[in-house]
């Protein structure tokens, strides 16, 4: 998806527990990180040093980031991070202010699990992950145009026997949410797929919603 379109630099605005920074780095990406909360930067960093890994790492908004203009090829913002915003005003702030950090002809990468699917299957819980090690579970619940979902997670293992919960709301973007704000905030061309396979979204049957914009 970036190789193709001449991507050197890349900023991951939501890094949280810099996984998907870790890969770019391994792909050869000069990677950037950010995100708002110091205790996922604290464990993103943490990570990175495990790994011998020296990534750069910011505390910061995405509806704010503190870099120069067109600093960087592309953009991510994945795993569900911009639908946290409590309102769609917030939502074109943070793509305009990624916009404003993105080279002309860069790239805007943004990931969800919420989808056409889902909101019109509305299973009130899903299994995410079950493993040997580790299992979470999540209940849903649907309002109006926001998705609650409380997580439980379950850990396995003799040194971590633990349960941890969270639970989080969700604005309902899909793609002609996404069409609009993205055009105000200043974006061209916009493509929309259901997994990482890069195959077109479909409302019926695409478990997620992958949207690429360029600026």
């Amino acid at each position: 998806m970036l190789g193709e379109r001449g991507i050197r630099t890349v900023l991951d605005c939501a890094c949280g527990s810099a996984r998907d920074l870790r890969i770019l780095s391994n792909l050869g990406y000069r990677a950037v990180g950010s995100d708002l909360s110091v205790a996922m930067l604290e464990q993103a960093q943490a990570n990175c040093t495990s790994l011998h890994m020296r990534l750069p790492l910011t505390r910061a908004d995405f509806r704010f980031l503190p870099f120069r203009a067109g600093h960087f090829d592309a953009v991510l913002c994945l795993r569900t991070s911009l639908p946290h915003m409590p309102t769609k005003e917030e939502v074109l702030t943070a793509l305009k202010s990624m916009h404003h950090v993105i080279r002309p002809s860069g790239v805007l990468v943004l990931s969800q699990g919420i989808s056409d699917r889902l909101l019109r299957e509305q299973p009130k819980f899903i299994l995410e992950a079950n493993t040997p090690e580790f299992s979470r579970i999540m209940a849903l619940e649907y309002l109006v145009h926001r998705v609650r979902i409380s997580v439980l997670d379950v850990f396995h293992t003799r040194e971590q026997g633990d349960l941890k919960v969270a639970a989080f709301e969700y604005l309902c973007l899909l793609a002609e949410d996404y069409e609009q704000l993205l055009l105000q905030a200043g974006f061209k061309n916009t493509d929309y797929y259901g997994s990482w396979a890069l195959e077109p979204y479909d409302r019926d049957t695409s478990p997620q919603l992958i949207v690429v914009a360029t600026t």
